[in-house]
């Protein structure tokens, strides 16, 4: 059940931070401008490990994160740049842990958060309640948002290290 908390955890605070844009070739990227305003999130996916070492043991648990009922939204403003996201969402966790597989659907999420955002090339870098995020933005047109987040969060408790590592795809539109 702990495995199940820390993912939540992890989870609920890449979604609280997540943000991006770019200028990169090959990419459908617009600019900062492009950026500015508010964003309805449509999708939230992710998939990702957790691997539990205690006494010499490993335990692997893969997961795949299915958003549902999506109904939040990301602000954007610039001079100062600020990022406020509000609303909820539900997800539905599929995990497999030694061959077994469960689900479990977790609902209302809280998306509420105030932070500042600052764009370099494709890399956003998000900084809300003292944590610092590194978003790649995927697509950003006038009506689309695509956001990458790559995160890998390591806690250790008594004996145990539990490291989790979750691929996030968020997608948005206006």
């Amino acid at each position: 059940m702990k495995i199940f908390k820390i993912l939540f955890l992890t989870i609920l605070t890449i979604s609280i931070v997540s943000c991006g844009d770019d200028d990169d070739a090959g990419n459908d990227v617009g600019g900062s401008a492009d950026l500015v305003g508010t964003w309805n999130a449509v999708s939230v996916n992710y998939t990702g490990t957790t691997l539990t070492e205690a006494n010499g043991l490993s335990i692997q648990a893969d997961f795949v994160g299915e958003g549902m009922n999506i109904d939040y939204t990301l602000d954007f403003t610039s001079n100062p740049n600020e990022l406020t996201s509000n609303g909820t969402y539900d997800i539905e966790l599929t995990t497999t842990i030694l061959d077994e597989t469960t689900t479990q659907t977790f609902t209302n999420i809280e998306f509420a958060s105030t932070g500042e955002w600052l764009l370099d090339g494709d890399q956003m870098t998000v900084t809300a309640d003292g944590v610092t995020t590194v978003v790649t933005v995927v697509e950003l047109t006038a009506t689309s948002l695509i956001l990458n987040i790559v995160d890998v969060q390591t806690q250790t408790t008594g004996e145990a290290t539990i490291t989790v590592t979750t691929d996030s795809t968020l997608i948005y539109n206006r």
